[in-house]
């Protein structure tokens, strides 16, 4: 309980800082004076994580027994099950999805990704997994092209051709 409280605690300061950080570097003024820039969809998204970090670690400290609040509970940590948990393994798996997405675009990537994802959350219909990752990486593609209007990462060589082939659908 107590690792918890001080995870959503360490999160919450980093939200704090990044919305100060915000506030302090204003990105250039748009052409129109009421339109929302980048920096304000962030500091509205950050706003919302720390309000609703704030009430984690509130429902955490709660609904916990008061013999488990204090922190000796944190050194009792069993480092054999962190490394076997699926949490684990979903972290590697995204930081291995940030390392890879520049080099192999956002196509490639994420629907390894989601495939990995999918095994990981127990999908054992091998068949059925690459169809669904194609349509959930098509969907996102499709909303961040056509409804952002945000070009995603498209890799180097080989990956940047196949992205530029698949594009090709979608325009």
């Amino acid at each position: 309980m107590a690792l918890k409280m001080l995870v959503n605690g360490v999160l919450l300061l980093f939200f704090l800082y990044s919305y100060i950080y915000t506030l302090q570097n204003p990105p250039p003024p748009t052409v129109l004076p009421h339109d929302m820039d980048g920096a304000q969809w962030a500091q509205g998204i950050l706003i919302l994580l720390i309000f609703f970090l704030g009430l984690n670690i509130f429902n955490i400290y709660r609904t916990a027994k008061p013999e488990e609040r204090n922190v000796s509970s944190i050194t009792s940590l069993n480092f054999k099950g962190i490394w076997k948990s699926k949490l684990f393994y979903g972290m590697a798996i995204m930081l291995a999805y940030a390392y890879i997405l520049p080099q192999i675009g956002f196509i490639v990537a994420s629907f390894i990704m989601v495939m990995l994802y999918m095994i990981l959350l127990g999908e054992r219909r091998f068949v059925r997994v690459p169809i669904y990752a194609t349509v959930i990486v098509s969907g996102f593609y499709v909303f961040f092209l056509w409804g952002l209007d945000v070009w995603l990462p498209r890799g180097t060589g080989v990956f940047w051709e196949f992205s530029m082939a698949i594009e090709s659908f979608f325009r």
